[in-house]
C-alpha cells in the first residue's frame, strides 16, 4: 500500500518511519540524513588542512656580532619557498641549498600507535647562512619562518661578544702533542709541557688561565694557528688589586676581599665572605649585610630592568651546617712548601641542618614597588614586610628567618 505524504516537513517524504520520527523528534529522518551527509562531507576538508611550519632548531645556535656563519635550520612542515623573518634589522638567515628528505620514523608505519597518529609533523633540515650585524646586542634574538600555510611560533638564536680566547689548533700539532696556549690546569710531563707552543701560533706566550673567568674560551680543531686570538686581558684582570672583570662588565670577582658581584640590568647581587666589605653599590641595588658569609640575589620576574620592574624576587642564602658540626684551625703545607691557614673537620654533625639567620638590608632604586611579601620554602606567602619608600628608591630589612621575598 502506498504511503500518504505527511504535512509540513514530511510532505516531501512518504515513508511512515520518517513521519513517525519527525513527529517524535522534531525533524524527519530524511532531513537529518541530509545534515549528516553535509557534516561528513566537510570532515575530510578539516582533516586535510595544511599545517603551518614550526622551528625545531638552529645549529650552531648563534654567533658573535659582525659574524657570518653557516648554520643548519631544522623545522617541521617547512617548505623550500618559506621566508625567514628575523626581528632585528640587519640580521639575515638565508637558505643556501636544498632541504633534506623528510625525516620520517622508521617502519613499520601502519601498526601500533603509528597507525592511529594522523597528520604527523614532517621534519626537515635546511642549510642556511646566518649574518649578524656588528652592532647587534648580545643575548637572545627571535625569528620566525612563514609560508603559504601560516607563520611559525618564534625561534631564538644567541649573540655573544668576542670570546676571551679563541685558539685554533692544527691537527698536526695535536699529533705532535704541542702545548695549547691555555689550559685549565698544568700538565704532568715537564719534558714536553714547558714552552712548547706551536711555531705558527699568533700567540707567542701562554695565556693567563684567569681568562676563563673573563669570558668564553674556545678552541677550533683542524684550524689555522695564525688565526688564534686573545682579548686584551689586562683590561679585565687587575693583579695588583686582585680583581677580575668579565667581558660584559657584569661580573666582578675580588680575590683580595673574597666576594663576587653580579651587576646586570635585570639581576644584581653579591656572594662571598663579608668580613672586609659590608656594603655593595650596584647600578640599581644597594646591599648591606652583617653576615660572615652569604649570597644575596635580586631578580626581576617580569623580564624588565630592575629599575622599572613591577615584580622583583630577593633571595638570601647564608651558611648552613649540620647540628653538632665542629672544626678546628690547622696549618696546611702546600705542594710548593708554603704554609697557609685552614681548618680540619672534627665532627660532621647530624640532622637537622642549622641555617644562620640573615642580617641583610636591601635598597632598590625603583619607586614603583609598593608591597613586600615574605615567602616560605615552598613559595607560599607568610606575611607582609615593612617597606620604606624614599625619594627615588625603596628599602627593607630582610626578615631574619626568611629566604625568599617578593616586591610588587
Amino acid at each position: 500500500m502506498a504511503a500518504t505524504p505527511g504535512r509540513g516537513p514530511h510532505r516531501q517524504c512518504g515513508r511512515r518511519t520518517c513521519r513517525r520520527l519527525g513527529r517524535s523528534r522534531g525533524l524527519p529522518s530524511c532531513v537529518r540524513h541530509s545534515l549528516w551527509g553535509v557534516i561528513l562531507s566537510l570532515a575530510p576538508l578539516t582533516a586535510a588542512a595544511e599545517l603551518p611550519p614550526e622551528i625545531g632548531f638552529l645549529f650552531p645556535s648563534g654567533g658573535r656580532a659582525g659574524e657570518t656563519l653557516p648554520v643548519i635550520l631544522g623545522g617541521y612542515d617547512a617548505t623550500a619557498d618559506m621566508e625567514i623573518l628575523p626581528r632585528d634589522p640587519g640580521v639575515r638567515i638565508e637558505i643556501t641549498g636544498a632541504p633534506s628528505r623528510v625525516l620520517i620514523p622508521d617502519p613499520p608505519h601502519l601498526f601500533g600507535y603509528k597507525a592511529r597518529a594522523n597528520d604527523r609533523p614532517c621534519p626537515r633540515e635546511f642549510p642556511a647562512r646566518l649574518t649578524l650585524p656588528a652592532d647587534l646586542a648580545p643575548g637572545l634574538h627571535r625569528f620566525w619562518i612563514a609560508n603559504a600555510n601560516g607563520v611559525s611560533p618564534p625561534g631564538v638564536f644567541h649573540v655573544s661578544r668576542f670570546p676571551a680566547v679563541v685558539e685554533e689548533r692544527a691537527l698536526a700539532d695535536l699529533w705532535q702533542r704541542t702545548t695549547p696556549i691555555i689550559a685549565e690546569e698544568s700538565g704532568y710531563d715537564p719534558n714536553r709541557d714547558s714552552g712548547d707552543i706551536a711555531a705558527r701560533s699568533s700567540v707567542k706566550t701562554t695565556v693567563n688561565p684567569l681568562a676563563f673567568l673573563v669570558g668564553p674560551v674556545e678552541v677550533v680543531y683542524g684550524g689555522d694557528q695564525a688565526r688564534s686570538k686573545v682579548a686584551e686581558l689586562s683590561r679585565y684582570i687587575d693583579a695588583a688589586n686582585g680583581t677580575i672583570h668579565s667581558l660584559t662588565g657584569e661580573l666582578t670577582l675580588n680575590t683580595r676581599k673574597n666576594f663576587c658581584t653580579l651587576d646586570a640590568p635585570k639581576a644584581q647581587g653579591v656572594t662571598g665572605f663579608f668580613e672586609q666589605q659590608k656594603q655593595f653599590e650596584l647600578r640599581d641595588v644597594t646591599i648591606r649585610t652583617g653576615n660572615h658569609y652569604g649570597a644575596v640575589l635580586v631578580v626581576a620576574l617580569d623580564n624588565k630592568p630592575l629599575k622599572e620592574s613591577g615584580k622583583v624576587l630577593i633571595q638570601v642564602g647564608t651558611q648552613c651546617r649540620p647540628t653538632g658540626w665542629q672544626e678546628e684551625p690547622v696549618a696546611i703545607k702546600t705542594q710548593e712548601g708554603k704554609i697557609i691557614d685552614g681548618f680540619r673537620v672534627v665532627n660532621y654533625g647530624r640532622a637537622p641542618w642549622q641555617v644562620i639567620q640573615a642580617n641583610v638590608a636591601v635598597t632598590i632604586r625603583n619607586t614603583g614597588l609598593k608591597k613586600a611579601t615574605a615567602l616560605d620554602m615552598n613559595g607560599n606567602a607568610t606575611g607582609n614586610v615593612a617597606l620604606d619608600r624614599n625619594t627615588g628608591n625603596v628599602s627593607l630589612k630582610f626578615p631574619a628567618a626568611t629566604m625568599y621575598l617578593i616586591l610588587e
